[in-house]
């Protein structure tokens, strides 16, 4: 039998943990309005997020402009929040 040693978690949150999914959407609230401000529909689950949204032909050089803001703003909580980064 294996013993369990008591752990001090200084950010996030531990894995299988009961009070975990409602800390997530607690956390990533501010995140989800992030990019709701850009006009755009986040998509977050469990360890991922996703941007979705479209636009006309002769709209996408002034949605690239959103989306680059959007991911710098993204980007930016993300720091501040101590969430690990991957592209």
């Amino acid at each position: 039998m294996s013993r369990c040693t008591a752990t001090r978690v200084r950010y996030g949150v531990p894995q299988r943990s009961v009070s975990g999914p409602l800390l997530f959407i607690l956390y990533t609230a501010d995140l989800v309005n992030v990019i709701e401000t850009h006009g755009l529909h986040p998509h977050l689950y469990a360890d991922g997020t996703w941007i979705q949204s479209s636009c006309c032909p002769e709209s996408v050089d002034t949605f690239q402009s959103t989306l680059s803001d959007c991911f710098d703003e993204v980007w930016d909580w993300m720091r501040s929040n101590r969430v690990q980064q991957t592209l």
